[in-house]
């Protein structure tokens, strides 16, 4: 899986991947497991999205609340 920033290839990847699991189910396989990502990969992953929020917000307000809703927004594309 490539990342590169809050809405890109994540959101792909997993619309692509939903689409081959049903292709899957269809032809009675079982779909393939989805990648994981290590701790380091997450966390550079919740770092640039942090920074991109951060940046849609002119870079004024609290970095620890743009972290959170980094770390929510990883969370979700990567179906924790």
């Amino acid at each position: 899986m490539h990342w590169r920033g809050p809405e890109g290839a994540v959101q792909l990847d997993a619309r692509l991947g939903a689409l081959g699991d049903a292709a899957c189910r269809r032809r009675g396989r079982a779909p393939a497991p989805k990648p994981s990502v290590s701790p380091e990969e997450r966390y550079k992953m919740v770092q640039d999205a942090a920074y991109f929020i951060a940046e849609r917000h002119g870079f004024n307000g609290d970095s620890a609340y743009f972290w959170t809703l980094a770390e929510a927004e990883i969370a979700s594309q990567l179906g924790e």
